[in-house]
């Protein structure tokens, strides 16, 4: 069952969001050498080639957010649309383009439970969106 496509997009986008954000804490947690300044960070996420795996999430979230930003009437094609892109990132799926993604998030569930509990969210979510 599906709500209005316009109010499920946000709740995607806003786990998502959440989601990624546990993501890049876990990931930065775990990681040598990693940073502490803010600005460093940052950087890092964006350059550093350790990081690489974390980019088609990063771009799912950016994507997500200007649909919503440039599509005033959201309809439940365009909802389809956001369900296909983000199945196709998080899965399931045989996509080699997010595979890295995939391992990475699996790798960091065990000793970060939130990042788990995070992509149950962004489950939730898209289950409230139409069939794609």
């Amino acid at each position: 069952m599906t709500d209005d496509p316009r109010h499920s997009a946000r709740d995607l986008a806003d786990a998502l969001r959440a989601f990624h954000k546990a993501v890049i804490d876990a990931a930065l947690t775990d990681g040598q050498d990693t940073p502490t300044d803010p600005f460093a960070r940052l950087n890092a996420l964006m350059r550093d080639p350790r990081f690489a795996w974390l980019q088609p999430l990063s771009s799912l979230v950016a994507d997500t957010d200007h649909v919503l930003r440039t599509a005033p009437d959201l309809d439940d094609e365009a909802a389809r649309e956001l369900r296909r892109t983000t199945e196709a990132v998080l899965g399931p799926t045989d996509s080699d383009e997010s595979a890295g993604l995939r391992r990475k998030i699996g790798e960091l569930t065990p000793d970060h439970p939130e990042v788990g509990i995070a992509l149950a969210d962004v489950r939730q979510a898209l289950a409230r969106l139409p069939e794609a």
